[in-house]
């Protein structure tokens, strides 16, 4: 409908790629499914990638750039060359945030879009490289965590505003399995306890992973 405000236009494209992407399941590729698979997923990051033309400095392209980058994290498994897409798409979305935006909603938003970036950087980055040499493995992993504890610090953000929950417990998480991997028991046993006292619902399992890295620590020392 040529009618529709931009507004309208902007939240049913966004709408249409996200129905399309619900749409995508990861089976093997030479499954009966796997040309219709890459069909879906060539329709949702097109709505996407469309957002990204009109304007490709504001919020909008940011948002849409990071969708493209999910939607490419999720069709990765068992399609190793779509993580490439995925880091690229964040890439594209982070840079685009550090611009001079054009805001057009409210600053949460940036936050939400950037924390969503920040950790599909560090999900690509840790589920791409299983397998690869030690040397490149922790590298990933080094850089991948240096974006989650951004998440994690709000570093990037204003230190006066509310934390963000949601994000804190995401990063955290992410933060912990991948300090495990490192061998930076102390600092993912600092995590585990900051998480007990804000999510004390998730008390018994946050304490049981603390105590499985308080053994590691000690098996390695």
């Amino acid at each position: 409908d040529k009618h529709v405000s931009d507004a309208e236009r902007i939240q049913a494209t966004f709408a249409l790629g996200d129905l399309t992407m619900i749409d995508i399941k990861v089976s093997p590729i030479d499954s009966p499914e796997a040309e219709k698979i890459k069909e879906r997923i060539n329709q949702s990051t097109n709505a996407f990638f469309s957002l990204t033309q009109p304007a490709m400095t504001n919020i909008v392209a940011a948002r849409a750039w990071g969708r493209i980058g999910d939607v490419s994290l999720m069709a990765a498994r068992g399609r190793e060359s779509y993580y490439t897409h995925a880091k690229k798409a964040y890439e594209n979305s982070r840079a685009v945030l550090g611009q001079n935006l054009r805001v057009i909603s409210e600053p949460s938003d940036l936050d939400d879009i950037l924390n969503q970036t920040l950790m599909g950087l560090a999900y690509c980055a840790e589920r791409s490289t299983v397998g690869k040499s030690d040397e490149v493995r922790k590298a990933a992993l080094e850089d991948a965590l240096n974006n989650v504890m951004d998440v994690y610090n709000d570093s990037y953000g204003n230190p006066d505003k509310k934390q963000n929950l949601y994000w804190r417990a995401q990063s955290g998480i992410l933060a912990i399995r991948i300090m495990r991997e490192l061998k930076k028991y102390d600092d993912a046993i600092k995590i585990c306890r900051e998480l007990e006292s804000l999510f004390p619902q998730a008390k018994a399992g946050l304490q049981g992973k603390r105590e499985g890295l308080e053994k590691l620590k000690k098996k390695d020392l």
